[in-house]
């Protein structure tokens, strides 16, 4: 089985126009590869979007409609963001819904949904940082000395979650969870015992 330092990572991050899945364009995407424990590669684009921009989203981004006019829309970034993902696992914070959206834009173009292992975390917080006030972004940064430039735009959010989850491997090696099999049976004795 391959150990957790031998995969590639893509770090996924999205902001979105709204909360609603059905009713809510992605704005902006970050993505963030992580190979031999290390940030390899990004990727970020604003992203033009039809959908309004709701009042709370465009405070807490500085996102707006003028901001994304001249942006490709998602159509033209779709095969970019699928050849980057590729077959990575996939890290997401708080990962169903950024999923679920990007799976609901590349089904409206007649792409293949991302089916790729997905580990949260947020989940993952839970066992590796339990002390941690809560499993915020913000708060697991500050909790591992980490610097969170650019707070809730898409790159920034995405290197934030990268540096998290290279701390959890170097966690998880401390544990003696060094396999992606290894690491499921950690989390399910530890979701087990909860």
């Amino acid at each position: 089985m391959k150990k957790l330092s031998e995969c590639t990572f893509t770090v996924l991050d999205l902001e979105v126009s709204g909360g609603k899945l059905d009713s809510c364009g992605i704005m902006e995407i970050g993505m963030v590869k992580i190979q031999n424990e290390k940030i390899s590669n990004t990727f970020s684009s604003l992203v033009y979007s039809e959908y309004p921009i709701q009042p709370v989203v465009q405070r807490m981004t500085g996102i707006s409609s003028e901001t994304i006019k001249d942006s490709p829309p998602f159509s033209s970034l779709a095969k970019t963001i699928e050849e980057f993902i590729d077959s990575d696992i996939l890290i997401v914070h708080n990962s169903p819904f950024d999923i679920q959206i990007l799976n609901v834009h590349m089904k409206k173009l007649g792409m293949a949904r991302f089916t790729n292992t997905v580990l949260c975390t947020v989940k993952l917080g839970h066992l590796l940082a339990p002390e941690a006030e809560n499993r915020k972004l913000e708060t697991l940064a500050k909790h591992f000395n980490i610097d969170l430039k650019d707070r809730h735009r898409a790159l920034g959010d995405a290197r934030a979650t990268a540096e998290i989850f290279l701390t959890y491997l170097k966690l998880l090696k401390e544990k003696g969870v060094e396999t992606l099999s290894q690491l499921y049976l950690f989390m399910e004795k530890a979701h087990a015992g909860a």
